[in-house]
């Protein structure tokens, strides 16, 4: 019958325009992926651009706190003479972190004898007493055990131990 193969042409071309529509929003959908593609690697020129900026600043940052950080150790470290601070280390990943710690002689302050702690607490004082403008009275205990004391510019009263003294006797310089 010809109404049923008019049916089944038109069918047909039905089917050929939904395959020839297919295609077509397959054109549209690679036309708009490649427009964004494009767009995409522009916003990466220009964000590659911003990156190699931030990591220059970076790099200037790092130089300006180092430089900063061995100033101050150094204005520090200036005012002692027998005490030096290390103030800050440097990690493995090039971080810097506070540590503060006091060395005699590149020696860390726990591992000092008892006459080292002594020196540098007695330069530590000296220091303080001078910053802050005021004198102290220092009790220096086992003082018979420090050979040389610094000087001074406070009253230092030491106590010793004496074989020979069974009493307490005090002597006045």
């Amino acid at each position: 019958s010809a109404v049923e193969t008019i049916k089944e042409e038109i069918q047909s071309i039905d089917a050929q325009i939904s395959q020839s529509e297919a295609a077509i929003a397959q054109i549209g959908q690679r036309e708009k992926g490649l427009a964004r593609i494009e767009e995409l690697e522009a916003q990466e020129k220009l964000l590659a651009a911003e990156y190699e900026k931030l990591e220059s600043q970076l790099f200037l940052m790092e130089r300006f706190v180092r430089r900063r950080v061995n100033l101050l150790e150094e204005k520090i470290n200036a005012k002692f003479s027998v005490v030096k601070f290390k103030m800050f280390s440097e990690l493995v990943n090039g971080a810097i972190e506070d540590t503060c710690l006091t060395l005699v002689d590149g020696v860390s302050y726990p591992d000092l004898n008892h006459g080292g702690k002594m020196a540098a607490g007695l330069d530590i004082i000296s220091v303080l007493q001078s910053y802050y403008g005021f004198k102290s009275v220092v009790w220096i205990d086992n003082a018979e055990s420090f050979c040389h004391l610094p000087p001074m510019d406070c009253q230092v009263i030491k106590l010793i131990i004496s074989e020979t003294d069974k009493t307490l006797r005090i002597k006045t310089i």
